[in-house]
């Protein structure tokens, strides 16, 4: 039932809110989106129903190359997959992520898969000190996010901070 709400949410601030436009600031924006927002929907469907699968297979895929990965020297990185996906696919992820970045997750398992194939190939060392920088940066924006939503501050900056991170790991 979650899920199935998180969709409809989904498709609802797809066909309604525009993501990549500002929230209406008066009455006659809010009607003219309440009206194309009709026309929209299907859209918004669409967009999330091609979405939704390659999501679900992509983190399966990734999922199985961990469970599959046979080296004993790469418990860092499987730990530092695991606790990425969990950021990835945390509760209400569809509602909470950005649709632009919800777009690129499974670009982002597919690079968990590719990591997890070069381990085995030998990459330990260069893996380890990534993950090590990788780390430091998070670790940045989880103190600077606890800060924020102590006082109830949003920092759109910092969003795309954590974004930057996701990207760097690709």
């Amino acid at each position: 039932d979650s899920m199935k709400e998180q969709v409809t949410d989904l498709i609802a601030d797809l066909a309604f809110l525009e993501p990549e436009k500002n929230l209406p600031t008066d009455e006659t924006e809010f009607n003219r989106r309440l009206s194309d927002a009709v026309e929209r929907i299907s859209v918004a469907t669409q967009d999330v129903a091609k979405l939704l699968p390659r999501l679900f297979e992509t983190y399966q895929e990734s999922r199985l190359a961990i469970e599959q990965n046979s080296n004993q020297n790469s418990l860092h990185a499987v730990e530092d997959i695991q606790e990425q996906l969990q950021h990835l696919f945390a509760d209400g992820f569809l509602v909470s992520t950005p649709w632009r970045w919800l777009q690129e997750i499974p670009r982002y398992c597919k690079a968990i898969v590719y990591r997890l194939d070069k381990l085995n190939a030998g990459s330990l060392a260069r893996d380890r000190e990534a993950t090590s920088e990788l780390n430091r940066f998070w670790q940045c924006y989880a103190e600077r996010l606890e800060l924020h939503d102590a006082c109830g501050k949003y920092d759109c900056e910092l969003e795309w901070y954590r974004w930057m991170i996701e990207e760097y790991r690709v």
